[in-house]
């Protein structure tokens, strides 16, 4: 039913966009031929002169005689009349004079003021064919749209805080397309394109250089995020399934205020669509133009897609999925840009006792700063001025989704001179309800995480200085995320990573799964392109799942330079493990480190012939026994599964048939706790047998399957109601702070 959704969710895209023009009366097509910013009777037609034109602000009758002549079918006679529809009514389209803005020589138009929303709707500024350059100088934003249908293509857009706004409950416009020629430049702000406000549906963002220069091969960075996606803003599609629909997003500078190539925040943010674009790399998919954080959906949204992108070289995350998200701020009320705080005196924010901003030598300005904190966490204060009030203020914990604010300093209605004597030097964080926050069934499928666009050699996700990411981070509050598929086409290549593949953390997550995805290798399966690690597990993440019950689940997790799967923690428990391909990486195939997993012991193989046979020590009953060929002391190839037997030693016995060189085995309780793999045991053949040659490639080992033994025994009979939980926490080593 969530694919059914999805799809239909694209289809109302498209459909909103042939609807919303095929019920608009054709207009006229405006011919802009100066690069002035002026509404003024002086013979030429300027872009601020016809936006008004399509929208009813500027009558054809008030033209000069020179204007007329750049509206199609019009006649001087005077006035200026044409027979073709212009205005709020019609269907209008913008062109641009080619000689006078001449293609591959762009020419500028300095804006001084906003330009004319676009709020009648149907109309087209197109730019494909000449050369087009709108300098906002600074403006609030450079394109605002308020209506359904329009199109904004073939322009290079810089430098105002937001280059291009859709909100307001638009719905069906397009910004971009499918060719080169419709492709816009939009960089240099602060946010390159949002999409905001509830109702603001079916919107799509396609085919456009966002953070880069014309070429895609040099950053112009935005400085917050490249495209911006909350506020209730829903099913909307950012790139598409064709290479002409890709967008280069790339170049978003870190900062403490919280950037992200592409950002969807907010409870019902819900069905947005990420899909085939470059995120972090140049165009030509070969070089690093990282992002601050690659993808980030955080604090709500439900039902995003990322499907099918390139997302490599950011310097935090490649991917960030879940958590709950605070401004610390100079206002009550959370916008874009936010309010920073301004610094008299000096000030130290620590989250539980660890510093994560410290001015201690200078005033200035603070942040703001995002904290992405857990339950119980505690926000402290503390200012180096030796008075009682200091000049720090105001100062405000704001939460991104919900708006509700926390006051942290006092004002100077308290009998202080200052605007900032701190109203408490700390505050606990009271996370909101489980009602609203948690970003619940994500899909991420067919992507390239941490690899070039051939998937062939790494361009890693984590490179930033002082970073500790990786590829693809899930929670805190992250819930029914779904890492992976079991076809070829929903298998992401994550590899060449600084950090772990795939990191899962945090208390609060349920239904996380990781499943038919090649963690280590190239885009074939075949050779090493290695993560410092394949898949992480920790800080009380609970119920996940690696792989799974169902062929094709299965990962194939090699080659990386430390454990292929890694569990940590004494609450990090019921996270299963099963038929995955995993063998060749630098440390443990599988490691459970302080007691996670329940410290559930690997089981013991007594003897292998043509069938397997062991125990469990201490007894694991009812358990389910899963065994592996490996030349080494991993699983490369998955053999098949039996059950554990009610007697003193749990023993346990797989029918086969099995092949060597090498035999493991794994043991996962009725709780989902997946152990390591147990020693190695030489196969011996039985008699009349034939030795084993080594085992076959990766792709080969991770499509065999193997066979079952049922043993009067199901994968689903693991004593959790024939299914097991999936969950998942944090993407933050540390978990309370990271710019998301």
């Amino acid at each position: 039913m969530r694919h059914k959704f999805l799809l239909l969710g694209i289809a109302l895209t498209c459909s909103m966009l042939a609807v919303g023009r095929a019920s608009a009366t054709p207009g006229a097509t405006i011919t802009v031929n100066s690069t002035a910013d002026t509404n003024a009777r002086d013979g030429v037609m300027t872009l601020r002169e016809a936006m008004l034109l399509t929208t009813g602000g500027l009558g054809v009758g008030d033209l000069d005689s020179g204007e007329c002549t750049q509206i199609s079918n019009s006649t001087y006679d005077p006035p200026c009349t044409t027979a073709d529809t212009v205005g709020a009514g019609s269907a209008d389209i913008v062109t641009f004079d080619a000689g006078v803005f001449p293609l591959g020589v762009p020419a500028t138009i300095g804006l001084g003021s906003w330009l004319p929303f676009l709020t009648t709707g149907n109309d087209t500024l197109d730019g494909s064919f000449a050369g087009v350059i709108v300098d906002g100088g600074g403006q609030k934003h450079c394109f605002l749209i308020r209506s359904n249908g329009n199109v904004i293509k073939g322009l290079e857009i810089y430098n105002c805080e937001r280059g291009v706004v859709i909100d307001s409950g638009s719905q069906g416009n397009l910004v971009g397309g499918s060719t080169p020629a419709d492709r816009n430049v939009i960089s240099g702000h602060y946010i390159g394109v949002m999409i905001w406000h509830s109702g603001t549906e079916h919107n799509t963002v396609s085919g456009n250089y966002i953070g880069t220069d014309r070429s895609g091969s040099l950053a112009v960075p935005n400085i917050s995020k490249g495209i911006s996606i909350g506020g209730g803003a829903a099913n909307n599609t950012i790139g598409g399934p064709t290479a002409g629909e890709r967008n280069v997003i790339s170049g978003v500078e870190p900062d403490p205020q919280g950037s992200c190539g592409v950002l969807i925040v907010g409870d019902h943010s819900d069905g947005n669509v990420v899909e085939g674009n470059h995120i972090g790399l140049n165009a030509a998919g070969t070089e690093a133009l990282p992002n601050s954080q690659g993808i980030c959906i955080i604090d709500g949204p439900d039902r995003s897609v990322v499907r099918g992108n390139v997302i490599s070289g950011n310097d935090g995350w490649g991917l960030a999925v879940g958590s709950l998200v605070y401004w610390l701020m100079g206002s009550s009320s959370w916008s874009e840009p936010p309010t920073p705080v301004e610094l008299d005196d000096h000030l130290q924010v620590r989250v539980n006792e660890e510093i994560i901003w410290d001015e201690d030598s200078t005033n200035g300005t603070l942040g703001p700063l995002v904290l992405v904190p857990a339950r119980g966490d505690s926000v402290e204060l503390h200012a180096s001025t030796s008075h009682v009030c200091g000049s720090i203020g105001p100062l405000w914990l704001v939460h991104v989704h919900s708006g509700s604010a926390v006051r942290l300093t006092a004002g100077a209605d308290n009998g202080c001179s200052g605007p900032g004597e701190f109203w408490s030097t700390t505050y606990t964080v009271a996370i909101p309800a489980e009602s609203y926050g948690w970003t619940t069934g994500t899909v991420v499928e067919g992507n390239l995480v941490g690899t070039n666009a051939a998937g062939t050699a790494p361009i890693p996700n984590g490179s930033g200085v002082g970073s500790e990411a990786g590829g693809i981070g899930v929670g805190p509050y992250a819930v029914d995320t779904r890492v992976g598929g079991t076809t070829a086409l929903q298998r992401n290549v994550i590899s060449g990573n600084r950090l772990a593949g795939v990191v899962i953390k945090g208390p609060d997550n349920t239904g996380n799964q990781v499943i038919g995805n090649y963690v280590g290798t190239d885009a074939a399966g075949t050779s090493p392109v290695p993560n410092d690690s394949g898949v992480g597990i920790a800080q009380g993440a609970y119920a996940n799942m690696i792989g799974g019950a169902a062929t094709g689940d299965g990962n194939v997790i090699a080659y990386n330079t430390n454990d292929g799967i890694w569990v940590d923690g004494a609450t990090t428990t019921g996270n299963s493990i099963m038929r995955n391909s995993i063998y060749s990486n630098g440390a443990r195939g599988i490691g459970l480190f302080n007691g996670a997993n329940a410290g559930l012991a690997a089981p013991a193989i007594d003897s292998v012939s043509g069938s397997v046979s062991g125990h469990t020590e201490p007894k694991c009953y009812p358990c389910t026994v899963e065994v592996f060929s490996d030349n080494e002391d991993e699983g490369r190839t998955y053999r098949g599964y039996t059950a554990t037997n009610n007697d003193t030693m749990g023993t346990w016995t797989y029918a086969g048939p099995v092949t060597g060189p090498k035999i493991t085995a794994t043991i996962t309780d009725a709780n989902g706790n997946t152990s390591e793999f147990s020693a190695p045991v030489a196969y011996s053949p039985p008699v009349g047998g034939i030795a084993q040659a080594p085992l076959p490639n990766a792709e080969a080992s991770a499509d065999d399957h193997g066979s079952s033994a049922p043993n009067g025994v199901t994968l689903a009979g693991l004593g959790v109601g024939g299914a097991l939980l999936l969950a998942a926490g944090g993407w933050y080593a540390r978990r309370w702070w990271r710019p998301c």
